[in-house]
């Protein structure tokens, strides 16, 4: 009963940190920037982590250029055509 549950957080998309940071500064801006100083900065902040987040998520799921697929060798297509019972173990 003493159990610890470990629940896995999901990952918040760059784009909401951007629109939030973008909603956060703009109201700030247009209610009362002396005042709201702080928060459009905070929103800047926002923005900018939501950018870093895009780029990150980008440079980690680019594939390479240069990546080949698997080509079957000559031998194999020889071993294959000549040995049909044994291109499946069992």
């Amino acid at each position: 009963m003493d159990e610890i549950v470990k629940i896995k957080m999901p990952k918040i998309h760059g784009l909401v940190y951007i629109v939030i940071g973008l909603f956060v500064s703009v109201m700030s801006w247009i209610l009362n920037f002396k005042k709201l100083i702080f928060f459009f900065f905070i929103g800047l902040i926002f923005v900018l982590v939501g950018i870093i987040k895009i780029v990150i998520s980008l440079r980690k799921n680019k594939i390479p250029k240069n990546k080949t697929s698997h080509k079957t060798s000559e031998q194999d297509l020889y071993n294959i055509r000549q040995y049909p019972s044994k291109q499946f173990k069992r």
